[in-house]
């Protein structure tokens, strides 16, 4: 997906789409270049369905859905935006109101991985790990990720309807959630145990920074030792704003690296003058942490007195762009992805090797699996109560498995990749 072949390949593949839409054809430099020799299957599919399909196709319907797999085929952030849907996007995504909620990236369903405290989604009771299938009557499946997050922005005070699956329901849960502007979620701290303190970001933003290094320096000055660092249900995020963040936790070292085809290999490394906190840093994350704050787990992993606690990160930090084409539509397409200090990518072809993997897995396969079992079972209201029930009992699992490591005095974890 992101080596320089495979993205020439895609890129040549659209251009012989739209050459053979129109009536052109490449040269026979590239047809004799072994590399794209099997590009003309393209051409012969569309002359196949040009004259034998039932009836003669709308050849802008047939370009615009060659274009939206071939672009889809990259990875799930990257999608082809027709004119029309370019100006919805375009239109939506300035708008300021906003329902709170952080959808996983992966098309196929929209699962909530982030409801935002205070906003409409969290005043409805809704929760990470619930599936949107529906938005205003419009089954959501098939769309691009890009086009949904749109579809869920509007003007303040304007409504939207959600149909979301739960537990065994048959019939999907419906609530109408008035769009709101969002407003900054504080950064919580507070003291575990003398000498352990907690640090807890839901939100990664330049705005936050101030909170972050304010918190910090209470904990510090309240003679905190050892910090939890409290990074679950952590979604999307500045980049930059995580970097500095990292930047407070760690003196020395590469924070993180991003690479792109288009774009020269940039390196941060940490700086020991805005180091804020010096000590064993248990870092929590889950399915739900991802983007910006995956790069803090990962440089975090890597320092000797970090230790990752929990599960998997979602694997998702990457940066996006629009490039826009000659009649309207336009594409939004990964350019960069942010790698460890080891140089692992966050963002990998293989949903397997994404995201950042946790030293010590919190809770055990079994723990609170009857719980998960029992919400899985349920209908209703029931199912809600249920899935309330396992989230509440699997964070506080990891949260005393974040204490334990910090006040044991085995010896340090091993670092694996």
């Amino acid at each position: 997906m992101f080596d320089r072949g495979k993205l020439i390949i895609i890129l040549l593949s659209a251009v012989v789409v739209l050459y053979t839409v129109v009536g052109g054809f490449l040269g026979k430099a590239i047809a004799e270049d072994e590399t794209f020799k099997n590009l003309s299957i393209f051409q012969d599919i569309l002359k196949k369905i040009s004259r034998e399909y039932v009836e003669h196709p709308e050849m802008t319907h047939l370009k615009h859905g060659a274009l939206e797999g071939l672009v889809q085929g990259t990875d799930f952030f990257s999608s082809f935006l027709s004119p029309e849907e370019y100006r919805f996007v375009r239109e939506r995504m300035t708008a300021v109101g906003e329902t709170g909620l952080i959808l996983s990236p992966r098309t196929g369903y929209y699962r909530i991985m982030q409801v935002l405290p205070g906003t409409p989604a969290a005043k409805a009771g809704l929760l990470p790990g619930e599936i949107i299938e529906e938005v205003d009557d419009v089954g959501i499946s098939e769309k691009t990720y890009i086009y949904t997050q749109a579809f869920l922005r509007g003007q303040p005070g304007s409504s939207v309807k959600l149909g979301i699956s739960r537990g065994r329901e048959e019939e999907l849960f419906e609530v109408t959630l008035k769009r709101a502007p969002l407003v900054a979620v504080p950064v919580e701290t507070k003291i575990l145990r003398p000498g352990i303190g907690y640090l807890r970001l839901l939100q990664i933003h330049s705005a936050s920074l101030p909170e972050v290094e304010k918190g910090l320096k209470t904990l510090v000055n309240s003679d905190v030792k050892k910090l939890v660092l409290d990074l679950r249900g952590c979604s999307n995020g500045e980049p930059a704003a995580a970097i500095t963040i990292a930047d407070m936790l760690i003196d020395e070292g590469i924070i993180t690296t991003q690479k792109g085809q288009s774009i020269a290999d940039t390196t941060f490394t940490a700086s020991p003058e805005k180091t804020l906190f010096q000590g064993p840093i248990a870092v929590l994350t889950n399915g739900y942490t991802n983007g910006a704050a995956e790069i803090i787990a990962a440089a975090l992993r890597e320092r000797s007195d970090g230790t990752v606690i929990g599960q998997k990160t979602y694997g998702t930090a990457s940066e996006q762009k629009y490039f826009e084409l000659e009649d309207g539509s336009a594409i939004y397409l990964t350019y960069l992805i942010y790698h460890s200090p080891a140089g692992d990518p966050i963002m990998a072809e293989k949903f397997s090797n994404s995201g950042v993997k946790p030293e010590v897995k919190s809770p055990e396969e079994d723990f609170a699996l009857s719980l998960y079992i029992d919400y899985e079972m349920a209908t209703g209201d029931e199912a809600q109560e249920f899935y309330k029930k396992y989230i509440d009992t699997v964070y506080q699992r990891q949260l005393e498995k974040a204490v334990e490591v910090l006040e044991t005095d085995a010896q340090p974890i091993e670092k694996t990749a």
